[in-house]
């Protein structure tokens, strides 16, 4: 996907993989090493209410980014449905969604896990090696935006289970090769198939995510974010600067959330629209609706033209990320101090209570 949003080929993608894969590994590796699912231990940072939006926004906003990665130039991609629908886009998305309501939850993991693999022999099947592959050296923002959008495909994108370190290699061993594979062909054409397989692969990860965090009828309606991702599929090219931006915002307030709180999260609260959380917090969702709003294409197109329309999206999106997560410093604080008061080792409420 960063591939064909960058124009980023050759080892400077593998390059780019190898630094970027690796970032979103060690910074998501916090965030999935807990039994709770990570998008409700969102709601520390979007609120006990704000997170049931968030949820079906992020996975959709996922969904829509891979299938703005499906090329359209080529001949199975070029096929076109009405009003605009890539009918490449349609296929996938429907299938996606028809395994994902028909897989039982229990087994999204290994479902995925044969996809991942049959995506790996797809590719060395149908791939035909290059002896020179391209290197330019313009590989950094492909890396940059390798570590956003992997980070947020490995935290929420996923089946959620407990990680490991060793789990962590084999799967960044895995997407080495995958990559590495795709790195040496002469042209997309030829490849189109492997590209798709993969492409599906992900997509429904995505979904298994979704089913993966509730039970019953919720987690089947939250599955389906993928066909909402499919029905804005024509809208892609005007909204993928807001998804970028928005992504790569949302990123650097959870991973600055997960480093900057020093007490526990209180699970209590996380799954409620009280408690130390709140409903929704207001800086949070103002950073998300900021960074969409500098990434549309009316404000990337007044920039200068010193980096790409995707380069301004991401550059705006981490920059709002960081500055938003600085100003929730003094809330997340504020926060350790109120846990801290009703921690059972804390004799200040033993005295309080006359004990």
């Amino acid at each position: 996907g960063v591939s064909v949003w960058l124009d980023v080929y050759g080892l400077d993608l593998l390059l780019a993989y190898v630094v970027g894969a690796l970032v979103a590994f060690v910074a998501s590796h916090g965030l999935r090493s807990h039994d709770l699912h990570p998008i409700l231990r969102s709601a520390a940072v979007f609120g006990g209410r704000g997170v049931y939006l968030f949820a079906p926004l992020i996975l959709s906003g996922l969904a829509l980014v891979l299938m703005t990665s499906f090329e359209n130039d080529t001949q199975i991609g070029s096929i076109q449905l009405g009003l605009g629908y890539q009918a490449l886009v349609v296929a996938a998305a429907g299938v996606v969604a028809l395994l994902t309501q028909l897989v039982p939850s229990r087994f999204q993991s290994l479902s995925f896990g044969v996809l991942a693999v049959a995506s790996l022999a797809s590719i060395s099947l149908l791939s035909v090696l290059n002896p020179s592959p391209q290197y330019s050296g313009d590989w950094l923002w492909a890396a940059v935006a390798i570590a956003v959008v992997g980070f947020l495909m490995l935290t929420f994108a996923m089946p959620h289970l407990r990680t490991s370190v060793r789990v962590d290699l084999g799967s960044w061993l895995l997407g080495a090769l995958l990559v590495l594979s795709l790195v040496f062909v002469v042209e997309y054409e030829k490849n189109q198939w492997s590209m798709v397989v993969v492409l599906s692969s992900l997509i429904f990860a995505v979904t298994a995510s979704a089913r993966d965090i509730a039970g019953g009828a919720k987690s089947r309606l939250l599955g389906l974010c993928v066909v909402l991702a499919a029905a804005l599929s024509p809208l892609g090219d005007l909204l993928s600067g807001s998804l970028i931006a928005g992504i790569s915002a949302v990123a650097l307030l959870l991973l600055a959330d997960q480093l900057l709180r020093r007490q526990p999260l209180h699970v209590a609260s996380l799954d409620t629209s009280y408690g130390f959380y709140g409903s929704f917090q207001v800086l949070s969702w103002l950073a998300l609706c900021l960074a969409a709003a500098l990434g549309s294409p009316p404000v990337i197109e007044n920039l200068p033209k010193i980096f790409t329309a995707s380069e301004w999206s991401l550059i705006l999106g981490v920059s709002v990320g960081v500055l938003f997560a600085l100003a929730r410093i003094p809330h997340i604080r504020k926060q350790d101090s109120e846990l801290s008061n009703i921690d059972p080792r804390n004799s200040r409420l033993e005295n309080l209570l006359g004990l």
